[in-house]
């Protein structure tokens, strides 16, 4: 039997190759922060006081922020949209017999976030696909009703919704996220009081930096200490 002889100079060699599996491994589990590249914010008011309420929807672009997702956690774990400067909302239909038309809602730098003692958890819906739901989001900002029949406003939005509930695709780093109460006002038509509730609904496509492979990291850490035996010896030659 022939013995072997441990070569104590490649010890920090499988030391580093080691240890650099464990931080290309911490670094995939990490929150993903996806930068915005485009998205919208889609705004429904709904009008109650007639049999069927009335929605009447507008799509609003975002300005930018980010949303951040934990695959590994299984939860969204923060997010931030918003839209800058005043949108006027032309609303339509009827209530009773009477008409909306040249009444207008007008939403002013709205921002969408997570509120107080706010939770998000998601599940697997396929492949790189997970719905998600969270709760509670705080939507800041103001609106207000103006025209014929009301002039309400502006009003602040409430600190707290009641949630939302969504989508995220990894693979596209596409977010899309639903139902977001962000307020309700309360207006008189024809003598009666009538709510006006509005919600939105977010379509988001983040960038999110792309990792270098695991095998990437073991070669790069591997040729770097390789490289120092070699060049002693060519100082000593």
């Amino acid at each position: 039997m022939v013995a072997t002889r441990k070569n104590p100079r490649f010890l920090p060699l499988a030391t580093a190759l080691l240890s650099g599996v464990g931080c290309a491994g911490a670094a995939i589990a990490s929150p993903v922060v996806y930068n915005f590249q485009s998205g919208s914010i889609t705004i429904t008011a709904t009008v109650a006081g007639s049999t069927t309420p009335i929605n009447i929807s507008n799509t609003i672009a975002l300005t930018g922020n980010q949303a951040t997702f934990d695959a590994a956690a299984m939860t969204l774990t923060s997010f931030d949209f918003a839209s800058a400067g005043s949108t006027p909302i032309a609303l339509q239909g009827t209530i009773g017999t009477t008409s909306l038309t040249g009444e207008t809602l007008t939403l002013t730098n709205l921002d969408v976030a997570p509120g107080t003692k706010y939770s998000g958890t998601a599940t697997v819906f396929a492949p790189g696909i997970y719905n998600l739901a969270a709760t509670n989001v705080a939507a800041t900002g103001t609106y207000s009703l103006s025209g014929g029949l009301w002039n309400v406003g502006p009003l602040t939005l409430p600190s707290n919704s009641t949630g939302l509930t969504g989508s995220i695709q990894t693979a596209g780093n596409q977010f899309a996220l639903n139902g977001i109460s962000i307020g309700n006002a309360s207006v008189t038509i024809g003598g009666l009081a009538t709510q006006v509730s509005l919600k939105a609904d977010i379509s988001f496509v983040g960038v999110a930096p792309v990792p270098l492979p695991p095998a990437v990291w073991l070669l790069a850490s591997g040729l770097g200490l390789l490289g120092g035996p070699m060049l002693r010896r060519r100082r000593t030659a």
